[in-house]
């Protein structure tokens, strides 16, 4: 049997795991590190009614510490 890795970090329900990958099983997200500075990707959440930008923005930018993110892309143009 292979035990899963343990978080190198939690915030809320957000799990960051070593080399910047996130995941959130209560809400069924895993964002894997090479998709953090896709620009639009974010935009699902927005309609996810126990979403928590709280927890997820601190872990947001601790799993681009984690990646090596240097620049963000975000699209702020979504309607």
């Amino acid at each position: 049997m292979v035990k899963a890795p343990e978080p190198l970090k939690r915030f809320g329900s957000w799990k960051i795991f070593s080399g910047g990958d996130m995941e959130n099983t209560e809400l069924g997200y895993e964002i894997t590190a090479d998709r953090l500075n896709e620009s639009d990707w974010w935009v699902s959440f927005l309609t996810e009614p126990k979403f928590d930008w709280n927890t997820f923005i601190h872990a947001y930018f601790y799993a681009c510490k984690e990646a090596k993110v240097d620049i963000l892309h975000i699209k702020m143009n979504f309607l």
